[in-house]
């Protein structure tokens, strides 16, 4: 672990993305992290929990951990901040209606992500939806079926399949659509938000609803689409199971997720802030 780079730093804002970061495997929250998250914004701190999961998920784990921590959900696409109304950036509707075909011939399977429900088509594995007290779930047997997302509207793709050629034939048509978001899942599939939003994107909007400077403002992430988020930020702080990619730009390392690295990173942060009041 080499945390060298924080003593050049006055750190008042710590934004960490949630899988492989903040999240234990099995999507839990290490009790040193609990207490870690508390003690730091107890301090006067800001921490904003950034992730490619829906808002009602992150919700679920602010519940968990405190209510003060903001949200950037969505991979950039949706921004909540503590007392203010939540801002959704969704696909334009001729977008979607655009990749209806592509979709509907991709053999795999895709899944339209609104602010607050999930549609579904063809759904095999179960692996990409949540439990309907969390975000319900809505199923169709083709996009023709489904209620008008004007009202509703779509803020991610999610497509699947164990097919990789199949995966990359419907990217290469995705892409004559214009310009997207992507975030990869090796070669099994991929997600898309709007191709203007991304968690940089998103990062520099909260701090200027902040006030907050982007020189004291930290970022903690594991995977690729962690790079726009240190872009964006002061600082950047890779995990210890972070991507190569990720950590080559990284201005230090924390420990893995299973060892509460988050935790690490805000116990380091206080002490470096305690000594400076001294």
């Amino acid at each position: 672990m080499n945390l060298d780079q924080l003593k050049e730093h006055d750190i008042s804002l710590v934004v960490t993305d949630l899988d492989g970061t903040l999240l234990m495997p099995g999507a839990l929250v290490g009790p040193r992290t609990k207490e870690a998250v508390k003690r730091f914004l107890d301090a006067g701190n800001h921490m904003i929990i950034a992730t490619g999961r829906p808002t009602p998920f992150a919700e679920e784990i602010r519940r968990e951990l405190d209510p003060r921590l903001d949200l950037l959900t969505f991979n950039g696409a949706a921004l909540s901040l503590t007392g203010e109304p939540h801002q959704n950036h969704p696909f334009p509707q001729g977008q979607i209606q655009a990749m209806a075909p592509f979709l509907e011939d991709f053999p795999g399977e895709f899944f339209l992500k609104t602010a607050r429900r999930i549609y579904a088509l063809r759904e095999k594995t179960g692996i990409f939806t949540y439990p309907e007290n969390v975000m319900p779930k809505v199923e169709a047997m083709s996009l023709a079926e489904l209620p008008d997302l004007g009202e509703d509207p779509i803020l991610k793709v999610l497509c699947f399949s164990e097919d990789p050629l199949a995966v990359e034939i419907l990217k290469s048509q995705l892409r004559t659509l214009g310009t997207f978001t992507w975030t990869e899942y090796q070669n099994k599939g991929f997600e898309l938000v709007r191709g203007d939003r991304n968690k940089g994107v998103a990062l520099k909007e909260a701090l200027d609803r902040l006030g907050i400077p982007r020189e004291k403002t930290l970022a903690v992430g594991d995977g690729e689409n962690d790079l726009d988020l240190f872009r964006a930020a002061g600082l950047g702080i890779a995990m210890g199971n972070a991507v190569e990619a990720l950590k080559a730009v990284a201005g230090g390392i924390t420990a893995s997720n299973e060892e509460e690295g988050v935790a690490h990173l805000l116990e380091h942060l206080l002490t470096l802030n305690s000594r400076k009041e001294r």
